[in-house]
């Protein structure tokens, strides 16, 4: 428990550095009134990957956060011992409890990011091999439990987030088989009719379902251009 408190701090951090390279472009005019946009996402949003939170802009950041400000190199150093724990654990099994498969999406968001982010800052292979291994274990799924759709969005995010911070390292059949994944697991399955409640819902699970579907179409394609993004409007 206590490790997965200081990965979501340490996560938090990462948020909040990417929020300050967001704002220190002269053209960046946040407006809470005025909800984010196809045209707000194509202006703002990297045609490259890392495209995900964790740009190269907020890698260096934390590099030299890393480097100077002992708190950082804390968290970061727990953060290492939490992934080296991972590298020992049995992959993830397809095991809902009651309708809900939410803890396995969650744990795989915890274990590929942590392992992610540590591949990113260390280019320890130990550390690519296994968010590989968790990756293709989750996209062998026969489904992420489309009933209760915010499993989908959860596990769906975890994978994109895998591809999108590290896939230009990853193997190819690896981005292929989670690129495939995204598509018939979490695509093809929020499309239906009449359409889910979550798209237009006042709850967590439109911020949840809608954030994570811009996150697997970022990281499904090689640019994330008009066409790609009009889903928002």
């Amino acid at each position: 428990m206590r490790y997965s408190i200081i990965s979501r701090i340490f996560l938090c951090l990462i948020l909040s550095m990417a929020m300050d390279q967001l704002q220190a472009d002269e053209n960046y005019k946040f407006k809470p009134d005025n909800p984010i946009s196809a045209q707000w996402l194509k202006k703002h949003l990297s045609v490259t990957s890392p495209r995900i939170i964790f740009t190269m802009d907020v890698e260096n950041a934390l590099r030299k956060k890393i480097e100077k400000d002992e708190v950082v190199r804390t968290y970061y150093e727990t953060i290492k011992i939490r992934g080296d724990i991972y590298l020992d654990f049995d992959l993830l099994e397809r095991k809902k409890i009651g309708k809900r498969l939410l803890s396995v999406s969650r744990e795989a968001i915890a274990r590929i990011s942590t392992l992610a982010l540590l591949y990113r800052l260390d280019k320890d292979s130990k550390y690519l091999r296994r968010m590989e291994a968790e990756i293709n274990n989750v996209c062998d799924f026969k489904d992420w439990n489309p009933s209760h759709f915010l499993d989908v969005a959860e596990m769906a995010f975890a994978v994109s987030i895998g591809i999108d911070w590290c896939g230009e390292y990853l193997s190819n059949e690896t981005v292929i088989n989670a690129k495939k994944a995204l598509k018939e697991k979490a695509l093809s399955a929020s499309i239906k009719d009449p359409p889910y409640g979550w798209i237009t819902s006042e709850h967590n699970w439109n911020q949840v379902c809608n954030g994570c579907s811009s996150q697997w179409r970022a990281a499904g394609n090689k640019r994330f251009d008009r066409q790609k993004i009009s889903f928002l409007e």
